[in-house]
């Protein structure tokens, strides 16, 4: 099953085909950013795991209105 999370800057959806890859992929996606704007920031893959739950739920809770 494909996971994702939309960038909260760009709106960009970023997937993976599990929590592995998708972890991956928003460190790569932030670290672009980042270095975009001239600063270091890394995402730990708590914080990703975090969102992405605080996600599925916010998803669930609109199908069960």
């Amino acid at each position: 099953m494909t996971l994702s999370l939309t960038c909260n800057h760009c709106k960009l959806a970023i997937t993976g085909e599990d929590e592995d890859e998708l972890v991956v992929n928003v460190q790569e996606h932030v670290g672009e950013h980042s270095r975009a704007h001239g600063v270091s920031h890394v995402v730990t893959r708590e914080q990703v795991l975090h969102r992405l739950r605080r996600q599925q739920e916010k998803e669930a809770a609109g199908r069960n209105e």
